[in-house]
Formats: structure tokens, C-alpha cells, sequence
């Protein structure tokens, strides 16, 4: 079911403009998107299975992603948002939550808007 997930979200980042991070609830580092990649500098052969602190060098990127992850667990999975400037430009992030066939939060999606 997870690798189900992670690789749906790996399809979907091939035709997107938007830039992804997957984490799980614990915050390590599941999926990064290519354009994430682009963005903060953060590569997967590095930073997958990090606690998104410790692979982040852009520490207020990894900072703004941990609030957001709590947030969306604190809600029970209710859709997060928070403006960041990154590289000098206004960002749009958001965060929700995916659960497992038991309803038991397992990743957070997060989507930063890089057009629009």
C-alpha cells in the first residue's frame, strides 16, 4: 500500500509544474520531487529516509514543513497551508495528509506552487 502511494505520487510528479516532497509522519524523507530538487538543492540519494531537519540545508524550508506536518496530524489530516519566500520569491505550500485502509495518517504530501 505504501510503495502503492509513493509511486503514484512519482507518476504524478513527471507531469507537474509544482514542486513535492512526500514525508511520513515521523517527517523522514519519503519522495522528492524533481522541481523540489531544483528549487532547495535537497537530492534524494542524500535525503530519502532523513528526518527532513537534518536533510533540508534550507533550515526555514525545513522548518515551515515540520509546522505544516504537525498541523495537518493535529487536525487529523485536515489540508495545511504557509507562504515562504524561497530564492527571493513568494512560495505557496500546502500539506495534506494520506491514510492507510485503516485511517491512520502515513504520509504528507507537500506541494509548493511555483506558478500562480
Amino acid at each position: 500500500e505504501d510503495a502503492g502511494y509513493l509511486k503514484a505520487v512519482e507518476e504524478f510528479d513527471s507531469g507537474t509544474t509544482d514542486a513535492l516532497l512526500v514525508l511520513d509522519k515521523d517527517k523522514k524523507v519519503k519522495f522528492i520531487g524533481r522541481a523540489l530538487e531544483e528549487l532547495i538543492g535537497m537530492r534524494s540519494q542524500y535525503a530519502l529516509e532523513q528526518n527532513i531537519s537534518d536533510a533540508c540545508r534550507d533550515q526555514s524550508f525545513a522548518g515551515t514543513t515540520i509546522d505544516l506536518c504537525d498541523n495537518v496530524i493535529k487536525s487529523l489530516g485536515e489540508m495545511q497551508t504557509a507562504f515562504l519566500d524561497i530564492n527571493g520569491t513568494a512560495r505557496n505550500l500546502s500539506a495534506i495528509a494520506h491514510r492507510n485502509h485503516d485511517g491512520e495518517i502515513r504520509f504528507i504530501l507537500i506541494t509548493v506552487k511555483l506558478n500562480g
